[in-house]
């Protein structure tokens, strides 16, 4: 299991160690092979140029997700390797924002955006009632599985 963590922020003091440990911990309890993740920690400012070079959106978001495990036609030479997920960006400004409306303490909404990447990278979404409840329970089923301890 490999997770890259790059942090291009300066709000928010994250301890990598304990997000690495995080992700995983998502990732043994979905019994992947051998995965590979890379996250990369920005502020709203980069997540919007990322999202409007690669999206088309010129907005901020909490988080983006590219899956290398999508292979969208045949005139791809190489299918994907099985264990690389693909990256996850995470805004630690929305994180905080987030964090602050719902109450909670930064490291729970992190722990929640990183679950909900990660599942967008094995292909879950939300995009129809039934995905979205399936994903919902999924998502319950791993934050409660990793707690911090």
């Amino acid at each position: 299991m490999s997770v890259e963590i790059t942090n291009r922020q300066k709000e928010i003091t994250v301890n990598l160690t304990s997000l690495r440990r995080m992700a995983g911990c998502v990732l043994r309890n979905l019994r992947l092979a051998a995965p590979e993740l890379s996250i990369l920690l920005t502020d709203d400012q980069g997540i919007q140029a990322i999202n409007k070079t690669y999206r088309g959106v010129d907005k901020p978001t909490d988080i983006l997700s590219f899956g290398m495990r999508e292979h969208p036609g045949t005139a791809d030479p190489l299918p994907p390797h099985p264990g690389i997920l693909g990256d996850i960006v995470i805004s630690m400004s929305a994180i905080r924002r987030q964090a602050r409306d719902r109450k909670v303490v930064w490291q729970e909404e992190m722990k929640l955006i990183l679950i909900h990447g990660i599942l967008h990278l094995l292909g879950y979404n939300h995009a129809k009632r039934v995905d979205k409840l399936r994903m919902q329970s999924l998502h319950g089923v791993l934050s409660n599985l990793c707690r911090e301890k």
